[in-house]
């Protein structure tokens, strides 16, 4: 029947989802650091007097790049535990 030959395991399902959306989430931070804010992001890394000469607000491209790194650990902490099934407080200690 079809449903016999495209069943999957389900450990195998879980990690072709994560392996899908990290690839998409790599695909949308590569697109984003090529917009304008993305580069002063990076630039911002780079060289913070030239940013500054070019009279981009550091504080503002700093504050966006801290919360894109939060979301990206947001993201692999989501991942994490959909993967295992369950959620722990302490399961990023040590």
């Amino acid at each position: 029947s079809f449903t016999e030959l495209i069943s999957i395991d389900k450990e195998i399902s879980k990690v072709i989802l994560i392996i899908i959306i990290c690839i998409v989430f790599v695909f949308f931070l590569a697109v984003f650091f090529k917009t304008h804010i993305g580069l002063c992001i990076r630039a911002t890394g780079d060289n913070e007097d030239m940013v500054t000469s070019s009279s981009i607000n550091i504080n503002y491209t700093k504050m966006i790049a801290l919360a894109l790194s939060n979301s990206c650990i947001a993201v692999s902490g989501a991942l994490i535990s959909q993967y295992q099934g369950f959620a722990d407080i302490n399961s990023g200690i040590g």
